[in-house]
């Protein structure tokens, strides 16, 4: 018992000193499938992926990993000219017909959340950032299952932790 007490004693003594407070540790997420209308197809998914933002070498340069959400098949995702993709604050701006700024897109994925290096060394910032011109506690996207004979409208409700950048669906629902 005495040298069980010993040994885990030792493994947190050189558990806190090997990691310093300020160390980032990044981690590619899990993808998150979103089943929209609860008919038991996934119509979307909240998928993590690493980057290469300016690879300099093969060994050398500024990366990242990006959370962004991907439409499956023909879906769509509401979009903003000019503004980043978590811009929607109003579900009443979704409508299956939308006029110029806005527009429905299927084959481009939005972006959620990203961290990138500081440096070629790797050095990592301590929050990742969120793809939105305000903070809020959640985020909305609008988007369109389009099926054969018809297309609906729906919307995702997401939140965000900056620190470790996990995505996490709090609602979701048809117009």
């Amino acid at each position: 018992m005495k040298v069980t007490l010993v040994f885990l004693v030792g493994l947190l003594v050189v558990g806190f000193t090997s990691c310093s407070e300020t160390e980032t540790v990044v981690t590619v997420h899990e993808s998150t499938d979103i089943d929209l209308d609860g008919n038991g197809t996934i119509d979307y998914r909240i998928r993590y992926s690493e980057v290469a933002i300016e690879p300099l070498s093969i060994t050398d340069g500024t990366y990242g990993v990006s959370g962004r959400l991907h439409p499956i098949g023909q879906n769509e995702i509401l979009q903003k000219l000019q503004e980043q993709d978590l811009f929607l604050r109003d579900l009443d701006e979704i409508k299956k017909e939308v006029i110029e700024p806005l527009r429905w897109r299927s084959t481009f994925s939005s972006n959620i959340v990203s961290i990138a290096t500081l440096n070629t060394a790797g050095d990592w910032p301590s929050q990742w950032e969120v793809e939105s011109d305000s903070k809020h506690s959640t985020y909305f996207f609008g988007l369109k299952l389009v099926g054969q004979n018809q297309s609906r409208v729906g919307w995702l409700e997401v939140e965000i932790d900056e620190s470790n950048g996990v995505v996490a669906v709090v609602d979701k629902g048809l117009l």
